[in-house]
C-alpha cells in the first residue's frame, strides 16, 4: 500500500518523487528515517495543488508502521467516493 501511496502523489503533484537521488539513499531514508515526500505542494499560483481528502489517503497509505496502512479496499472506497464528488 506504500506504493500505491507514492504512485498517487506522483499522480496528484506531478513531481518526481526522488530527483537526482540514488535509489539506495531513497530505500534507506524511507524505510529507517521516515522519509517521505512533502505532501503539501502549491502550484505556480500558490494554489495547493492535493486535495485534502487525497493529502489524507497518501499520508495514511505512508504510514511508518505497515498494519496502520489502509486495506485496497478502503483505498477503492475513498477514490471512488472522490471522483464522485
Amino acid at each position: 500500500m506504500f506504493s500505491y501511496g507514492m504512485v498517487l502523489w506522483q499522480l496528484f503533484s506531478r513531481c518526481p518523487i526522488h530527483p537526482l537521488q540514488h535509489a539506495t539513499e531513497v530505500i534507506f531514508g524511507t524505510v529507517f528515517e521516515g522519509l517521505r515526500p512533502p505532501v503539501s505542494l502549491q502550484d505556480e499560483n500558490e494554489k495547493e495543488k492535493l486535495p485534502s481528502t487525497i493529502k489524507k489517503l497518501i499520508t495514511t497509505c505512508w504510514d511508518q508502521d505497515p498494519n496502520e496502512r489502509p486495506p485496497a479496499q478502503d483505498v477503492a472506497s475513498i477514490l471512488q467516493e472522490y471522483i464522485d464528488i
